[in-house]
């Protein structure tokens, strides 16, 4: 069973009624009992439901402040300028090597090739 939210078109009122998905049209275009007004029932499309984030699902554009703040963290992580948009377009496995080496290197071939 499902709970499903009705409203009268006429009078605003709303209400919810727990039915099962078979039967969820069954209310729609009834009469209203506050109001007394014929065919005015209609479904309330709900989204209690949805669990995510507005902005990945496509439902809220970010806002400017937002995307200012996103961008000046990027720009101060140590791998913030890097990726897709960014200016090294580098993997993360590039980016662990390319420190690997830093760190351990000794001289030109301080790799094992036979690897």
């Amino acid at each position: 069973m499902i709970t499903y939210t009705y409203g009268c078109s006429h009078c605003k009122i709303r209400f919810e009624l727990m039915l099962p998905m078979s039967r969820n049209e069954e209310p729609i275009g009834s009469d209203c009992d506050v109001c007394g007004k014929s065919g005015t029932i209609i479904l309330i499309p709900s989204w209690n439901g949805a669990v995510g984030d507005v902005v990945k699902l496509g439902l809220k554009k970010p806002d400017k402040g937002f995307c200012e703040v996103l961008a000046k963290i990027q720009e101060n992580h140590p791998a913030g300028n890097t990726g897709r948009w960014g200016k090294n377009p580098s993997t993360p496995l590039e980016l662990f090597e390319r420190k690997m080496n830093k760190k351990y290197s000794v001289g030109a071939n301080s790799r094992d090739s036979s690897l």
